[in-house]
């Protein structure tokens, strides 16, 4: 559910612009425009690993695929987004990042301490916070999320 609302609203927009367009460059240029949308949605989902924000790196991928690209494999990754989701922690012997599920540290080689069980609870939670897309939504409708 969560990316339906990108999906839809990427449909949406496709169809209120085609509708504005001549028939025979409509034809031409519907295409174009889906396959950028859905090429638009790699670099989204490659920053959204590092702990970017997904729509607007969709909306950035859409616009210029290529550099988005590049850029989205080049930029760090935000370990403070990702520790607050629950995926990474830090490691107390070698202060790295690893994965919360890791038993044993992967760049010092040492065990890990088990995670209690109410951070664990949390991570597998995954109460995620409504994306930009759904909070405008929210906002056009008049409702929270």
């Amino acid at each position: 559910m969560r990316y339906f609302w990108t999906i839809f609203s990427c449909f949406l927009l496709s169809v209120v612009v085609s509708s504005f367009l001549p028939r025979t460059v409509n034809d031409m240029l519907f295409p174009f425009f889906m396959i950028s949308m859905l090429l638009g949605g790699i670099p989204a989902k490659i920053a959204e690993g590092k702990g970017k924000d997904l729509f607007v790196w969709w909306i950035y991928g859409w616009a210029i695929f290529p550099a988005a690209l590049i850029h989205a494999l080049l930029t760090e990754r935000n370990e403070n987004v990702l520790l607050e989701k629950g995926i990474l922690r830090k490691c107390p012997y070698c202060a790295e990042y690893v994965k919360s599920e890791a038993v044993l540290c992967r760049f010092c080689g040492k065990d890990l301490p088990k995670l209690p069980q109410s951070i664990i609870n949390k991570s597998e939670e995954k109460h995620e916070e409504p994306t930009q897309m759904q909070k405008i939504l929210a906002a056009t409708r008049g409702t929270k999320n």
